[in-house]
């Protein structure tokens, strides 16, 4: 698949031919909270044409090479054991050559395949790439019990950063550990599901943290109904930039995962399960389909997320500031293109609401709120085709593209409040207010 443009560049940086790759950048196992093995979740996206996939593990990179799971009949609480049900999964979808079991007296146990052992055995070096990476996951942040979840890549070792006493300190810790890891090969991290349990994560966190470019947009892991008044997602991204932009900082940008638990086809698509969400990273024609260029892709926001929509083409003209959208049509189903921007001007006035905790009717949370003037829609437009121009007081202008197909089942789209298969846009900034 080919693109004319970088979703992520400026508008004065010069437009180069694309190739774009399909990935998953949050994927669990049995090695923490999954419910299938490491070598069935690499063959389920494989088979589903994935270009490349990133094992994040809650805390841990799989490096032990002699951890065998006892094998259980069901898989108790959570995390969950490994069962039969998993290792028929495995054996219908895994080379057996590749699957190490040991019967002891009456129980039998299966290998938990290290994460160098799964590269080798599935990586096909330009065709399909198996990338290291954690969840790293913090429990309990200040006093009001937040959780900090935080995914990096392309880095093979596991990190297990201490929390902070706040959710803002708590991401820098974890920024920095994952920095201070890194070796002469390129690494990514992002801020992972902000909304997760009550909004742990708002945006005067990321304001705080300027070296946070990445965030999931949209995770296909397990969601909680919305309450009335609550954000958006979308809303949560527009301001973030809003003010960064405004303050002179970094951008963010908006990346989508499964979060997947399973490999089942029953969950296929669904909540937890393959397929619900993913980015497509571009590579500038003639670069090498490698861990570190997909890495540097990421970094500098060279991708789009997704739910199901595919651009055919993104581009921004220069000289007459107008971005351009194509959606490479499904036959049958019917688009809309939507426009959004906020002006130089825009409203600071803030607001709040509280917010119950989903299943702990004593903790609530106060949430705040922003201006909709805040990446408010600026153009809607029927059709797979459509065009915005830049206006001279708007701080960046961005696209979505939403199909008529909705998503097979509600998932973390509920924050999204639009059930529909998507695609974004990267947002391009307006040069009289770039860095």
């Amino acid at each position: 698949m080919v693109l004319l443009c970088s979703l992520a560049m400026s508008a004065h940086e010069p437009q180069a031919a694309t190739v774009w790759k399909k990935g998953q950048l949050h994927i669990h196992t049995l090695w923490s909270d999954g419910h299938d093995f490491p070598e069935t979740m690499v063959s389920g996206y494989k088979k589903h044409n994935y270009d490349f996939v990133v094992i994040t593990d809650h805390d841990v990179l799989g490096q032990d090479k002699d951890i065998y799971m006892p094998i259980a009949a069901n898989e108790g609480g959570w995390p969950p054991m490994a069962t039969r049900d998993m290792v028929k999964r495995m054996k219908e979808s895994v080379p057996a050559e590749l699957i190490r079991e040991r019967r002891i007296g009456m129980r039998t146990f299966v290998r938990l395949t290290p994460y160098e052992d799964l590269q080798k055995d599935w990586e096909i070096p330009g065709k399909f790439l198996v990338m290291p990476g954690e969840e790293i996951t913090i429990w309990n942040v200040g006093p009001d019990q937040r959780q900090v979840h935080v995914n990096y890549i392309n880095l093979a070792k596991t990190l297990n950063p201490e929390p902070g006493k706040s959710a803002a300190e708590t991401l820098k810790i974890c920024s920095d550990a994952v920095t201070a890891a890194a070796e002469k090969d390129p690494v990514f991290f992002m801020a992972n599901h902000p909304q997760w349990v009550i909004w742990d994560l708002q945006p005067d966190e990321l304001l705080a943290n300027p070296q946070y470019r990445h965030f999931e947009l949209m995770n296909g892991g397990y969601g909680f109904p919305p309450q009335e008044g609550m954000p958006s997602l979308e809303q949560f991204w527009d301001v973030v930039n809003s003010y960064r932009i405004i303050n002179k900082q970094d951008i963010l940008y908006a990346a989508a995962s499964d979060d997947s638990h399973f490999a089942t086809q029953e969950k296929y698509g669904k909540a937890a399960g393959i397929n619900c969400a993913w980015i497509y990273a571009g590579l500038r024609q003639g670069e090498e389909f490698t861990h570190s260029n997909i890495t540097r892709a990421l970094n500098e926001g060279r991708y789009y997320p997704s739910t199901g929509v595919e651009f055919e083409s993104v581009s921004f003209d220069e000289k007459t500031q107008t971005l351009r959208v194509k959606v490479k049509a499904v036959p049958g189903r019917n688009y809309k293109i939507r426009f959004n921007a906020t002006s130089v001007d825009f409203d600071r006035t803030t607001g709040s609401i509280t917010m119950q905790h989903p299943t702990k009717k004593n903790r609530r949370r106060e949430v705040k709120t922003y201006s909709p003037e805040i990446g408010k829609t600026v153009l809607e437009v029927s059709g797979p085709v459509a065009e915005c121009k830049m206006q001279p007081d708007w701080l960046y202008l961005r696209a979505t593209a939403v199909s008529d197909e909705k998503m097979p089942e509600q998932t973390n789209i509920w924050y999204d409040l639009e059930p529909f298969k998507k695609a974004w846009t990267q947002p391009v900034v307006n040069k009289k207010f770039a860095r």
